[in-house]
């Protein structure tokens, strides 16, 4: 009915909103989802009353509810006020909830398309605690709700986009291309062109090169061939590490890992990760034999080696940003 009569609609908003309220779980997401279809035909207005009662279900203690809300404003508008109310029980969700990161960076990203015409550069600077007359500290590229603030403001629509633009310190575009790895698909793709002239190296990481055709259709064909290949040297590396009787079950342990690793991560991850792997614990195996032939000779290529892998071991674990729950932590578990 909803569909067909946007007069019905628009008064049974009220309605569904108040179900939020229910004791059943079931009601409440039946009612979530059914806003959730409406706002995706044609964006609600909340009243300030009804976000009051979205912001309450935001705190819900089950998380298919507190995901499906999280869909639901992402198709809502509010007003100013109503929007710094919001972005407060989000900041609160993103520190109670670490789960919930990129539902709510997904939910951010609409919300600034949403908001365009209430973004404006001084509640940019309120929500990135930017001051206009003093210099600002750097915020930390960790800080969860820091990058939430930045996705939000940096989703509005162009005209909206370039003023406040404007108003960022030159760390904030700085941030920009981690917070793209990071996040993927939570940020537009043309940020380079908003980036200041004096950080031509943020426009370079920006800028992100057109796949040939033809490359991409061959990467796609030969994944899987590669992906076989790839776990078979991981799975003789790793055997040759953990040759040892006692080390037999870590080695199974670990393979495992490796296998789950590729069963769920993209194709250009896997191709990555699994090789420089694989050369990491190469690397180990070469620093295990130099120990055991004490040859003082060798301390120097010894050092080096070591130095290697533990720089590849925090590049396995940065490369881990952005992949499933899963695939992170078999790659977590593999460093």
């Amino acid at each position: 009915l909803s569909s067909e009569s946007p007069v019905f609609a628009s008064r049974a908003v009220d309605f569904l909103v108040d179900m939020f309220n229910d004791s059943s779980d079931r009601v409440r997401v039946r009612a979530i989802r059914a806003l959730t279809v409406m706002g995706t035909r044609s964006v609600i207005y909340l009243t300030d009353e009804q976000l009051s009662i979205a912001v309450s279900a935001i705190k819900d203690s089950s998380q298919s509810v507190r995901l499906r809300i999280y869909e639901f404003l992402s198709v809502s508008v509010v007003s100013s006020n109503g929007l710094q109310q919001l972005m407060h029980a989000i900041q609160d969700n993103l520190e109670a909830y670490s789960s919930d990161l990129l539902p709510v960076y997904r939910a951010l990203k609409l919300l600034g398309a949403n908001h365009s015409n209430i973004i404006t550069p001084q509640l940019t600077c309120t929500l990135l605690n930017i001051s206009q007359h003093y210099l600002s500290r750097e915020a930390r590229i960790d800080d969860v709700v820091y990058a939430g603030n930045v996705i939000l403001v940096i989703n509005t629509k162009r005209a909206t986009r370039h003023a406040v633009a404007s108003v960022l310190p030159d760390y904030v575009f700085g941030h920009l291309p981690y917070l793209c790895d990071k996040y993927p698909g939570c940020l537009p793709n043309n940020l380079a062109e908003y980036v200041p002239a004096h950080l031509p190296y943020v426009r370079q990481m920006l800028v992100r090169p057109t796949p040939d055709t033809l490359v991409t259709q061959m990467t796609r064909d030969d994944d899987e061939q590669q992906t076989s290949a790839l776990f078979t040297r991981m799975q003789r590396v790793l055997n040759k590490a953990c040759e040892e009787p006692a080390s037999a079950q870590i080695a199974d342990d670990l393979v495992l890992a490796a296998r789950t690793f590729l069963h769920t991560a993209t194709a250009e991850c896997r191709q990555k990760v699994v090789a420089r792997y694989a050369e990491l614990v190469s690397i180990g195996v070469k620093i295990k034999v130099m120990v055991e032939s004490h040859d003082t000779m060798q301390v120097g290529e010894l050092f080096a080696l070591t130095a290697r892998l533990m720089h590849g071991s925090y590049e396995i674990e940065a490369r881990t940003q952005g992949l499933d729950p899963l695939a992170r932590t078999s790659l977590v578990y593999l460093r």
